[in-house]
Order: C-alpha cells, then structure tokens, then sequence
C-alpha cells in the first residue's frame, strides 16, 4: 500500500483540490471532514489538519492524533493570524511529534507539494506510461494530452444578491474521458498549457460561450453576462493572436466578461495594462479573477482597466471565522463600490458564507451552495425556468 496522506477540513471544495494535489503527487489520499477517521491506515505518513473546523478545533484532534499515530508528520493551516499556527506548532511539539510544519490559507498547489516533498517516507514514482487505474479515480495531470476541440462547457451560474436571480455565468473547461467522465483543468491544463495550447482552449470556450448567448438569444434572455478566462499565456506569446481574434465583430460584446488571472497582479507589466486597455477599447469588459487569493492588491484595482472584481472564497472563509476578516470584507465591498467595479464573490460553499455576503449588495455570488456547474443544456432550463417565474 502506498503512503497515504490524511486531510482534515470542513470545506469541502478545499478537500477536492488537497486531495487532487495530493494524488497527483502519487500518494495515497483519505479525506475527512471535521473529525479524526475512526481506522487510520496503517500506511499513513502525514496530516494536514485545518485548525478552526465547525464541530471541533485543531487542537483538540492534534491530542487525539498524538494519542493514535505520533509517529506522522503534521501541517497545520489556518486563515487566522500567525501566532494561532505558532502557538500550534509548539503545542504539537509538546505532544511528541517531531515533524511539524505550518501554512496560512490559502493554500496553493505549490505550498502542498513541498511539504509532500519533506515528508519522510516517500512513495514510489508511477511510471508516466502506466494507464489510470479502473478505480474511480481520474488520472493524474501528466497523462492526460487532450484535443482543444474536444473540450466542452459547463456553466457555474452566478446569482444576484437581494433576489438570487441566476445573471450569468463562468464558462469552465471539461475534458471527455471514456472511463472517468468530464474531467477539470487540474487533470489536463498543465499539458496543454505546456504544449503552447492555452489559446486554443479559450478559443474553444469563447465559441462555445458565443454559442449559449445565441441559443439564450433565441428565447429572449439577452441580458446575460457570460465570463470566459483567459490564461496567462494569451498575456505574452498570444497577445497579438488575442486581438486579433476578438475583433471578430460576430462576438456578443456586451454579453461577455473576460477573466484576467489574478497571478498578473503580481507584476505591474505596462504590456499587460496596454492589452488590457485595447480589450477594454474594443468594448469587452474585464474582471480580475481570484482577488486576494495570492498576488492581487488594492493597486492593482486603480491600475487596472476592469470593471469586475471576483473575491477569491478565501476572504469569505476569513469573514466567517474572524471578526477583523468580516471588517475587511465589508471594506473590500464598499471601497470597489465606490470605484464602480462589480463584485462576485466566488466559492460560497455554505450558508454561512452566503450570510456573510448579506447587505454588500449590488454584488453577486457564486458557488456549489448555490449551485453547481452546470451542462449546457441544464443551465438553459434553469435561465428558462427563472424567466417563466417573473
């Protein structure tokens, strides 16, 4: 049995993507919610344990891991202040564990796989020519070559807060494959960004996006907005190819929002604002994706030719636990109101999160709570049934 890694976490979409990281690392997973699992594999290696859960805390499951299986090594994350992971780790130290490490949320990938790299017992590689497992389980990023072409669209309905009337929508990449359904990005982006394919996959989406607006059209819903992300790298080998291409006059300008990734806010590139501004002049809209997730700051707002901001679910999350997070997700709320920027908070994966959202109108909200991706045809019925309730 291969080493298994054990994530605790009460958010589950959090879960989904540990767990994604983990295996793509090649090991073992076993995710759990709120509570330490009754059986610890006898393979287990290391713990990831969120500190602030719903039912219980950190602290306490730390006690109990140390009483089972002192011999793990253990990363404790937490979206408050530092000297709550400090106090952690000396408080797991105390316990008898000798490996410990710390994170504060959120987490990336990249925070994941080195702390999988440090652990003590590694597993063995799997070959990149071994075909994926009849498990369930889809197979790992590097396996995975897929045709821009055969991508194809679900929609993350994104709702108004006050009434939550459904006004448009994140087109999102899927993959077709035989043995494990519609897989995500994670599992086919790195190669096809890798093979200088970004491109082609926001051509395909756009097309497919164009091609909803005129379905939606045809039954007379126009006044739906419909996000379509653009990858970092139209920002530097495709710009040219990017204007280009969007200066088809057949594209429903006012019915698309096109996503700039938040890791450009991490440079104040004059080549990225001149794009930006000639997307901008030729009539689209922009957003900034993920705000606050890593990069993005206030500057970058004022620097910016957007007019949509999407606040990464991590201010939310902090806004859920913490009094000062609740503070600054208000003051994010007014401060891009009174820029005139729009806001979608992305991620609401609970009630309360929605709750935290009340009162920050005009906005939008978006999220598994709410709704989840949705097949083309599904998130037609749902826009038709909407519009046959008003």
């Amino acid at each position: 049995m291969s080493p298994t890694v054990l994530l605790i976490d009460d958010d589950p979409d959090f879960l989904d993507e540990a767990a994604d990281s983990v295996q793509f690392a090649g090991w073992g997973v076993l995710a759990a919610k709120d509570a330490m699992p009754a059986v610890l594999p006898e393979a287990l290696v290391g713990v990831m344990l969120d500190l602030e859960l719903t039912t219980t805390n950190g602290f306490v499951l730390l006690e109990e891991l140390a009483r089972r299986r002192p011999d793990v090594d253990v990363m404790l994350v937490s979206g408050h202040e530092s000297d709550l992971l400090r106090s952690a780790v000396g408080f797991a130290l105390d316990l008898g564990f000798v490996n410990v490490t710390s994170a504060t949320k959120p987490l990336t990938t990249e925070i994941i796989v080195s702390w999988l790299r440090g652990l003590r017992q590694q597993p063995k590689a799997v070959p990149a020519s071994a075909p994926a497992a009849a498990s369930g389980r889809p197979p790992p990023a590097s396996t995975v070559r897929c045709d821009p072409e055969q991508l194809v669209a679900v929609y993350q309905p994104q709702f108004r807060l006050g009434d939550l009337r459904c006004t448009g929508a994140e087109v999102l990449a899927r993959y077709p494959d035989e043995t494990h359904g519609l897989l995500t990005p994670n599992h086919f982006l790195p190669a096809l960004l890798n093979a200088g394919l970004g491109h082609r996959l926001f051509e395909v989406m756009l097309r497919q996006a164009c091609t909803m607006l005129e379905t939606l059209s045809a039954a007379n819903i126009t006044d739906l907005v419909i996000s379509v992300n653009l990858s970092p790298d139209l920002f530097r080998e495709h710009a040219d190819w990017l204007l280009a291409h969007l200066a088809d006059a057949r594209f429903p300008r006012a019915n698309l929002m096109l996503e700039v990734p938040e890791s450009l806010a991490s440079r104040a590139d004059p080549r990225d604002i001149r794009l930006m501004a000639a997307l901008r002049l030729a009539g689209y809209r922009l957003s900034i994706d993920d705000f606050g997730c890593e990069y993005a700051n206030v500057d970058r707002l004022l620097s910016f030719p957007v007019s949509e901001v999407k606040v990464d679910r991590s201010i939310l999350e902090r806004a859920v636990r913490s009094p000062s997070g609740a503070v600054f997700l208000r003051g994010l709320a007014q401060m891009c109101s009174s820029l005139g920027l729009h806001v979608v908070f992305e991620g609401v994966s609970s009630v309360e999160m929605l709750q935290m959202t009340t009162g920050l109108e005009p906005a939008s909200v978006q999220g598994n709570l709410l709704s989840k991706p949705l097949s083309g045809a599904a998130f037609c019925s749902l826009l038709l049934e909407s519009a046959g309730s008003d």
